[in-house]
């Protein structure tokens, strides 16, 4: 653990020499323009003030001093709720104007996509990623389903890793702060030959956590190592390969979790058992005080690699890229939020994936550019649901709380097989106005395997029997049966464009996606398997794109409407004194709302960023049973998950270079509204509105040689619900956000 004196006596050392340097010693000359931001999200590279969709766009400089470590901890972007899945840490909750998923079965589909120089994550596990040595992240509002497929209804994140430059040089960075962070990076680069070049990315994340339990004990803490290799070959003039290789270790312990168990009727009934036990939710009100008796493990070993060609031939260039990924698991969460081994949800999988994308981008004439390709995927995944549980909550009542437990688990496999045609041009129909037309054929066949759900230990003499027929009668032992399905669909988008001047563009679209049916991981019978249906949206948008005062100035404005159909809701239920989930097509919802980002540079050396996001999303029809009545009701009055009505954000920088360095600093705001957790909208997993505050302060010297800085997040300490979930009729949890964090980064240039 980092002490705290430590950071004390470093802040004063920094303040030290910002006091010296702080004063305009001949100031250098500097930017006083906003930079053209290059992007990739269309399969090419364009300035993205041309580009016809909402977008947000951050540069490696911004990311790094965002101080971030993960995806989860950028915030301030509109419309935009980058979040963690309850109680699985690596596991994206991520959900672009309302539209989203959360669950760490490998059986669900997620509905905003992450990309990863040019490889399409498959799955939401493994795809809160960490944000080291990224050379720009993406962030596409509405559904990308024409260029990248299914589950792109929200949006898509894309990511890009840096690469070699060619030229000899590194980095080494440590970073210490409260909670005992104490994060070593590394990385090294350099030419390979005449033609090739290599880089090499090391990170070491440590933290105590930032939750304390009964005893005192911190608890969610983090141990994880991530090494990353790219080399770069330049066969020719027109043809050039890019490797890249990396590999997780993450020995970090699970999140921290509240007990929510509560005992109520209408209008929003639930029974938790842990309740009725003498187990109530904690009242403390700190959500970072906790009460558990285990802590992990949340053992995650991965690996990947991929490989892009790029073949350049005048006219028209070709690009192949291939990326396979393997994910192990072993994690084991307590959901009950007690001291003592009431409930938890031990769990393990092994998921892989293998893809593969072909494409050209061609212009055949001067007003046509185009780009077409095929792309497959197939993923494949065994993983295996546990539920601990205490005699008490299963009605037995041996001995006293926590002295008898049983497991039950639910074995299963499945292999996904994905294909694509797809088609995407613009044409322009004069200088200044263009349409944009794509096309793309998919095809979804998913195989699965299933085991019911039973026990897998000996403590009630049950095991190999099937939790159905002992609540149902007879015992019988556990059966396996074989689940197959297909789907096809079709995506498109239509649009125009305009550029009204050199400054001006404006555009409108629309576009469709959908997100893939699948079967239920969640089941406890074969009834429940399913399959459930892929569910669709269908998006209307009209932006603007301007730059101002000899490009001083940017203001990029979005108004879209989504028509929002098949939701896929989980609906977890009592069923004859067993926790189930169920999935169902069960819902349709519109979603209308709209984004404005503006960046600005103010003088010589002052920026600024401001943005607004609103979101008006309602059901228009829900009608299922979602509180465990026994019957179906209408419930259009529920609020969508993660839909916060109003995202708001502003930033201000300051970056100057003098005589004796470049000193910079910068502080940034980011507020939402209250939101939803879950389905049902119980109040323990309302996540109520809050102001974010950041700030830090750097220094580096004229050469870039080294670089100091100090950093506050969260500095006003607010605590909110990050996620939820009830368990009927077990219990309910919910996890508290991260307090106020701070630290020191020292970073070494050669």
């Amino acid at each position: 653990m980092v002490d705290n004196r430590l950071i004390t006596r470093c802040s004063v050392l920094a303040a030290s020499i910002l006091t010296v340097y702080g004063a305009p010693l001949a100031a250098q000359e500097s930017v006083t323009v906003l930079e053209e931001v290059v992007v990739s999200a269309r399969k090419r590279e364009e300035g993205m003030q041309t580009v016809p969709v909402s977008m947000a766009a951050l540069t490696a400089t911004e990311i790094d001093r965002s101080f971030a470590t993960q995806l989860d901890e950028i915030k301030g972007i509109p419309n935009v709720a980058l979040d963690q899945a309850p109680g699985y840490r690596n596991v994206a909750s991520f959900y672009i104007r309302g539209i989203g998923y959360q669950d760490i079965d490998l059986t669900f589909e997620p509905a905003v996509g992450v990309v990863v120089d040019g490889v399409f994550l498959g799955k939401a596990n493994g795809a809160l990623l960490d944000v080291f040595d990224l050379e720009s992240l993406e962030v596409l509002r509405g559904p990308q389903g024409t260029l990248y497929g299914k589950n792109t209804i929200g949006g898509l994140i894309n990511l890009t890793t840096k690469k070699p430059s060619g030229e000899a040089g590194g980095e080494l960075q440590a970073t210490f702060g409260n909670y005992g962070r104490n994060d070593y990076r590394a990385a090294l680069e350099g030419a390979v030959g005449e033609r090739a070049a290599a880089r090499l990315s090391l990170l070491s994340n440590n933290y105590d956590g930032y939750a304390r339990d009964q005893n005192g004990r911190d608890v969610g803490g983090e141990e994880t190592l991530l090494a990353r290799g790219t080399l770069v070959v330049e066969a020719s003039d027109d043809l050039s390969l890019t490797f890249i290789g990396d590999y997780l270790r993450d020995r970090s312990e699970a999140s921290p979790m509240n007990n929510a168990s509560v005992i109520q009727g209408e209008p929003f009934p639930l029974f938790n058992a842990m309740a009725a036990l003498g187990f109530p939710a904690d009242s403390d009100g700190d959500l970072n005080k906790v009460r558990a008796d285990i802590y992990g493990p949340f053992d995650i070993d991965a690996w990947g690699l991929s490989m892009q060609v790029d073949w350049d031939l005048g006219d028209y260039s070709l690009t192949s890229i291939t990326g396979y990924r393997d994910q192990e698991e072993d994690t084991n969460t307590n959901v009950d939020g007690e001291a003592l081994p009431l409930f938890s949800l031990p769990r393990t999988a092994d998921f892989n994936q293998f893809y593969q994308e072909l494409r050209i981008n061609i212009a055949p004439s001067d007003r046509l550019d185009l780009v077409a390709g095929v792309n497959y995927m197939r993923q494949e995944h065994d993983q295996n649901l546990g539920f601990f549980l205490d005699s008490y909550l299963l009605g037995i009542n041996l001995g006293a709380p926590g002295d008898f437990g049983t497991t039950l688990d639910t074995p299963q496999s499945q292999t996904v097989d994905t294909y694509g045609l797809f088609m995407q041009g613009d044409y322009s129909l004069t200088d200044r106005l263009r349409a944009t037309l794509g096309l793309r054929y998919n095809k979804d066949e998913k195989d699965y395997t299933y085991t019911e759900t039973g026990f897998a230990d000996n403590t009630f003499g049950l095991l190999g029997l099937s939790l159905g027929s002992v609540n149902g009668g007879a015992p019988a032992p556990r059966q396996t049966r074989d689940f197959s399905a297909s789907w096809n669909d079709v995506t498109w988008r239509a649009g125009l464009d305009y550029r009204l001047s050199d400054e001006v563009f404006l555009y409108t679209s629309v576009a469709s996606g959908f997100k893939a049916g699948g079967f239920n991981g969640r089941a406890t019978t074969f009834l429940q398997v399913g399959p459930y249906e892929p569910e669709e949206v269908l998006t209307y948008e009209v932006g603007v794109k301007a730059e101002f005062f000899e490009r001083r100035l940017r203001v990029n404005t979005a108004l879209f409407w989504n028509e929002y159909d098949d939701l896929q809701v989980e609906i977890l239920q009592d069923i004859g004194g067993a926790s189930v989930t169920l999935v169902e097509n069960a819902a349709g919802a519109t979603i209308g709302g709209f984004e404005v980002e503006a960046t600005a540079v103010l003088g010589d050396f002052w920026s600024l960023q401001a943005g607004v996001g609103y979101l008006d999303a309602e059901y228009n029809d829900f009608y299922a049973d979602v509180f465990s009545r026994g019957f179906s009701v209408d419930n259009t009055h529920l609020d969508l998950r993660r839909a916060p009505k109003w995202t708001l954000s502003a930033g201000l920088g300051y970056e100057r270079d003098f005589d004796a360095g470049t000193l910079f600093w910068s502080g940034d705001w980011s507020y939402h509204s209250d939101y939803e957790t879950n389905v049902q909208n119980y109040s323990f997993g309302t996540r109520k509105s809050e102001h974010l505050f950041n700030a830090s302060v750097g220094y580096s010297p004229l050469d870039d040689k080294w670089q100091l800085a100090l950093f506050v997040r969260n500095i006003t300490d607010e605590v909110r619900v990050s996620s939820s979930n009830p368990i009927p009729p077990f219990s309910s949890f919910n996890q508290p956000t991260p307090p106020r964090t701070y630290g020191l980064e020292l970073t070494a240039k050669f």
